[in-house]
């Protein structure tokens, strides 16, 4: 599952994920909220970007105006799951905010994926190598 502001901005990194893995791509956390209620088992990976509308669903207070909605998604429903996280974003700072995460909840896989980098071998390899499908 990949959840992002717009998908359609990310068709080619989506195409390239798609050459390995089916992928639900949606841009709204409400939608990914009800596709995870009916089809959890389903899913083995979920990228969250980090950066989202809070569309109401989170204070734009909690979520640091949305810069940090996805995490703050992460910490209220998320981490229950158990399924593994990649959070992707821009900001290379954002990827402190993810190495307190992995320390806060050591039991879930949790990764993080610098997104300055579109090229087919970054994107790929770094879901794989998170998936320990590649070393």
């Amino acid at each position: 599952m990949l959840v992002t502001n717009n998908p359609r901005d990310y068709s080619n990194f989506i195409e390239i994920l798609q050459t390995a893995h089916t992928v639900d791509a949606m841009g709204y956390i409400p939608t990914a909220q009800y596709k995870l209620s009916k089809c959890l088992k389903e899913y083995i990976l979920i990228i969250i970007e980090i950066r989202m509308l809070t569309l109401g669903k989170f204070s734009l207070e909690e979520t640091k105006d949305g810069t940090i909605t996805g995490i703050i998604w992460f910490e209220k429903e998320l981490v229950q799951l158990g399924i593994p996280v990649v959070f992707w974003s821009y900001d290379e700072e954002n990827e402190k905010l993810i190495d307190e995460l992995k320390i806060k909840y050591p039991d879930n896989k949790i990764g993080f994926l610098q997104r300055d980098n579109f090229e087919e071998d970054h994107l790929l390899n770094g879901v794989e190598k998170f998936l320990n499908l590649k070393k």
